[in-house]
């Protein structure tokens, strides 16, 4: 197989898999952030307004600026923001898978001096397979978008292409502005290769340090010797003061495109960041602060969040990477942990003697190469790049804001890493010595080859099962506003992208999400004054399923509006599916509570 065969194979099978999964499906969105996004969307090709309702500008609860501005050239086209936003990620998924090729065929020559495409083929292709990342593709949400320009960036540096690198890393910056990470250390990596040697060094004070905390690591990064011929010595220098000034010119690249935005961010809202991170943050650690509460050793792990996500993120990777929640044969109970999980006995088997085992095999391949790229080119420290940002990436949500988010959409590069080292690990056992290591190697192959088919399958039906819960509870309660509401009513939610989507009117953010000011009331536990500043008639809730005694989680409780001496909440209206459906959904997303109940607010006083 040639490079140029094997790069159009894998774009066609990402394609493929993406065809598989929306095959006989509605064109509804499987959560319900994304229809935020298209809303933003809508809003901006129509009323040239940034806004969530038209005509008002309370803050910005789009995460991504740049997903937006896709949507909105696709309404400007006539083209159905649904429909679109699907075409858009898929073709970024393909991208993608074919810059994962790309900068496995390094990672492979480096670490195991392999140098043909199957190794590489077979390492995109796993990650082709991987459900979450098909997920992540049909989701709505920019999360391959994000993923695949950060992949274009460090394609574009290992050719030692700069200003599309930049360009790039802009794009990646206004998707999301962690990108920013990624951006620190392709410059970080680049200032290192270019400035080592001469005199001005821009890091001849960090050297005596480093050698001496890091002798093995630092050698390779700064030489103990310069050129001792004077003329090479200059040449030296003038090649690092070229590469200073390279360097400044792209960062100015970078920064023409993303300084706007931020200033028209701040300006606007007076926050550095969308407003829907401050909504996001505060709701998703109440949440994680009450579940792990409930858990064992709850009082000392809820001060300790950042350990609490690591752990919970390599649980997640044992139930929903590699099989343990969907294996077939006896299971363990994880009620403890997390009510309605179970673990396959045969996955905890096979993660033990395989998966871990493959893992630990690519760590150590891997380790033992990265030193030794930095004496290299641009090319070579591509590998270095991916697994530094892959490391801060999870550093920076550890300290910030520890969460996985749906589906682990927020930590989508772990999956890339994740069969990356798989892979690594598995052709590691190919280049040992002696026939069983070749029947062993060819083993492993055929078993994670069916695995990753059957994973394909295992995601799908979850895909259907949240498309499943959003048109018969989510989209049917916003019909429902639409066709039995008076038309002059206004209604507030929690999660309110497909209810403003489909009800045909103003929607009263209670996620923070879209209004900067709602968390100031939340804080103060005054949402029910927000409520009677807003005039609101009715809300749209988050709920238990009709057959449980009390919610996962209480959403009225959590918001402080179940008992308020202004009101009286009266149901008026419940939208639920089947509960085995919902928990086949919910379980590896995370997305949603069983129902959507509609609530009539009879204020007392205003």
């Amino acid at each position: 197989m040639t490079y140029r065969a094997a790069t159009l194979t894998l774009f066609s099978i990402g394609a493929l898999v993406c065809l598989l999964f929306v095959w006989n499906t509605s064109a509804e969105f499987p959560m319900d952030d994304s229809y935020i996004h298209a809303i933003y969307a809508e809003n901006l090709a129509q009323d040239h307004q940034l806004a969530f309702n038209r005509g008002e500008f309370a803050g910005i609860g789009a995460t991504s600026i740049l997903w937006v501005l896709v949507l909105s050239a696709g309404v400007r086209l006539g083209v159905d923001p649904l429909i679109f936003s699907r075409i858009v990620s898929v073709l970024c998924f393909c991208v993608a898978v074919v810059s994962v090729f790309r900068l496995s065929r390094v990672l492979f020559q480096q670490v195991l001096k392999i140098d043909t495409p199957w190794a590489p083929f077979a390492a995109s292709f796993l990650f082709a397979l991987s459900g979450n990342m098909i997920w992540f593709a049909l989701s709505g949400m920019e999360t391959v978008l994000f993923l695949s320009l950060a992949l274009a960036a460090l394609v574009l540096y290992q050719e030692r292409h700069l200003a599309g690198m930049s360009v790039a890393l802009a794009l990646m910056t206004l998707t999301r502005t962690e990108g920013v990470v990624l951006c620190a250390i392709l410059l970080t990596l680049y200032l290192i290769r270019t400035q080592r040697i001469g005199e001005g060094n821009l890091f001849n004070w960090t050297r005596p340090r480093l050698q001496s905390l890091f002798p093995r690591f630092a050698r390779p990064w700064f030489p103990t010797s310069g050129a001792a011929n004077p003329w090479a010595k200059r040449r030296l220098d003038a090649s690092a003061r070229a590469a200073r000034a390279l360097t400044t010119a792209n960062v100015l690249l970078f920064v023409a495109f993303v300084v706007p935005w931020f200033l028209f961010l701040f300006t606007s809202t007076g926050h550095a960041l969308p407003t829907s991170f401050a909504g996001k943050k505060l709701s998703q650690m109440a949440a994680m602060d009450y579940f792990v509460s409930r858990g064992p050793m709850g009082n000392i792990l809820i001060h300790l969040k950042p350990i609490v996500f690591l752990v919970t993120w390599l649980f997640y990777a044992l139930l929903f990477v590699f099989g343990g929640a969907w294996l077939p044969g006896p299971t363990i109970s994880l009620q403890q942990v997390s009510g309605d999980l179970h673990l396959s006995l045969l996955g905890l088997v096979l993660f033990g003697l395989l998966w871990f085992w493959l893992i630990i095999l690519g760590v150590r391949r891997v380790m033992k190469a990265l030193p030794e790229t930095v004496k290299q080119s641009t090319r070579s420290q591509t590998v270095l790049a991916l697994f530094a940002w892959c490391v801060c990436h999870n550093l920076a949500y550890m300290i910030l804001f520890p969460s996985l988010g749906t589906t682990s959409r927020y930590q989508a590069s772990n999956h890339l890493i994740l069969w990356l080292l798989v892979s690594v690990g598995l052709f590691s056992i190919r280049e040992r010595p002696g026939a069983f290591s070749r029947k062993l190697f060819r083993a492993a192959f055929v078993f994670v080859f069916f695995f990753a088919v059957g994973n394909v399958f295992y995601w799908r039906a979850v895909y259907h099962a949240n498309l499943e819960h959003m048109v018969h509870s989510r989209i049917a309660a916003a019909e429902y506003i639409d066709r039995e509401l008076p038309k002059d009513s206004i209604v507030a939610a929690h999660d309110i992208g497909a209810v403003k989507y489909y009800c045909n009117r103003k929607v009263v953010d209670l996620g923070g999400l879209v209004d900067a000011r709602f968390t100031d009331f939340q804080k103060r536990h005054a949402v029910d004054q927000y409520l009677r500043d807003q005039r609101v008639d009715y809300l749209v809730i988050p709920g238990k399923q009709s057959t449980e005694d009390e919610p996962i989680y209480d959403f009225l409780g959590f918001l402080g509006i179940k008992d308020s001496p202004m009101y009286q909440l009266r149901e008026i209206a419940s939208f639920e599916i089947d509960r085995e459906r919902w928990a086949l959904g919910n379980r590896p997303t995370g997305n949603y509570l069983p129902s959507v109940k509609v609530y009539k607010v009879n204020w007392t006083s205003r």
